[in-house]
């Protein structure tokens, strides 16, 4: 009896300490989400002409936060300012908009920092303060800030379920709402105040609830650091390719390598380990191209091969660089080089239609988005100067072209085969473009 009384005569004290504690961390979060809307910004994207299947003719929108008020750098997702031929301006909150350019574009991560035209206008702003070291742990309070469906300079929030590659790259995973217009926004700690995320994107499915993603800051932080040192922050162009780790066992195996010789001797089976000189231990691809970044012309890997241990040193192509990105364009076909280093495995192509323009030409000849170019006039197309100097010698001579398209389809039964299409295309407005024209 004496000690239900005195438990019962704590819970005064009790409940007064957990009220001022929700008090305290309500107040808390208020005060991150007014420090968050100082330095985020809306951004609007217009895109002229697509360059990449995922990019879209049209307007879009999503946000952006201030990370160097200096420079006027601004960092967002990629695909919110994405990577085609495109005008692109931002406002901050109450402020007008500003014309602005990119200045880098991952290709690996969702990730793209782009400069105001007017520096000054973000003179007095504060910069985000970013989670550079390590990841949230799981539980840790957040909230995703941004403008959804429209509704500008707004907040929601949750918690870090996790870090995983399987759905999106390097990122963390959060029941914090992520919906359109939230892209390229802060996820923010709500107990420090820092940036631990890009958001990114969301499962929109039967079944799914609250299953978001943000691009990790602390891989974000490494390509901001060498931009700000003058440095390529590329990453190694894909010629490694790993097994899936569908268990989550944390083993990073190799499967394929497509490196040119000389560069990295790595076989199919090898297990790596780490980076030297770089903390912390690799299991996922994220983290590989992480501790790459900014050291591909000379590292070492630690790498466990038929049970041993070894080292290897090498050296890796850097990725090409999305804003120097050249297509061919002609009839209202988009052509562009495919990113995929074992397409001779599979007999793909090796040049793709990546849009094909509504009314055009190409369109009336029967050019469909991601046909895969086999053969111009029954020669064989394996880069886009080929390709050029077919489609030059067509229009000189004022005749159309005879070119071979192949598709991977599905058929009856589920059955899954190339077809191959033959489309007679007459050659008009041809020419070279590029990404920044």
């Amino acid at each position: 009896m004496g000690y239900t009384r005195r438990i019962v005569g704590c819970l005064p004290f009790l409940v007064a300490i957990f009220v001022a504690t929700h008090v305290s961390a309500v107040e808390d979060s208020e005060a991150v989400f007014a420090a968050v809307a100082k330095y985020t910004m809306k951004i609007e994207t217009t895109v002229r002409m697509p360059f990449v299947p995922k990019d879209e003719l049209g307007v879009f929108f999503g946000a952006g936060f201030v990370v160097d008020a200096r420079r006027g750098w601004v960092m967002t997702n990629a695909h919110v300012v994405q990577r085609s031929p495109a005008t692109i301006r931002m406002k901050p909150r109450g402020g007008a908009w500003i014309p602005v350019k990119r200045v880098y574009v991952d290709p690996y991560l969702d990730v793209a920092i782009v400069a105001s035209a007017e520096p000054d206008k973000l003179s007095g702003t504060t910069a985000a303060s970013l989670a550079c070291e390590e990841f949230p742990a799981v539980g840790h309070p957040v909230g995703a800030f941004g403008h959804p469906w429209g509704l500008d300079y707004t907040g929601t929030r949750g918690i870090v379920a996790g870090v995983s590659d399987k759905f999106e790259v390097g990122a963390l995973l959060t029941d914090a709402p992520i919906n359109s217009g939230n892209s390229g926004g802060p996820l923010i700690s709500l107990v420090t105040g820092r940036v631990v995320g890009i958001n990114t994107s969301a499962i929109d499915a039967a079944g799914v609830q609250n299953l978001n993603f943000a691009v990790a800051a602390r891989y974000a932080c490494k390509i901001l650091d060498l931009l700000r040192a003058g440095r390529d922050p590329s990453p190694p162009e894909g010629t490694l390719v790993f097994f899936d780790d569908v268990e989550d066992t944390g083993i990073l195996k190799v499967a394929r390598n497509f490196t040119p010789p000389g560069h990295l001797a790595l076989l199919p089976g090898d297990m790596i380990k780490a980076v030297v000189g770089e903390a912390g231990p690799i299991t996922r691809e994220s983290e590989l191209i992480h501790a790459l970044r900014g050291r591909l012309d000379d590292f070492t890997l630690r790498v466990e091969r038929a049970g041993k241990e070894i080292k290897l040193s090498g050296n890796l192509p850097a990725a090409t660089k999305l804003l120097d990105r050249k297509i061919v364009y002609a009839s209202g076909v988009v052509f562009g080089h495919r990113r995929h280093f074992n397409a001779a495995e599979v007999n793909l192509g090796r040049i793709l239609a990546t849009h094909v323009e509504e009314g055009s030409l190409g369109r009336s000849a029967g050019f469909q988005q991601l046909d895969a170019i086999a053969t111009i006039d029954g020669e064989s197309v394996q880069d886009l100067d080929e390709m050029y100097r077919l489609l030059d010698q067509a229009r000189a001579a004022g005749r159309s072209v005879n070119v071979v398209v192949t598709k991977q389809v599905v058929g009856p039964q589920g059955r899954v085969f190339f077809a191959y299409r033959e489309i007679s295309l007459p050659v008009k407005e041809l020419r070279w473009m590029s990404v920044e024209e």
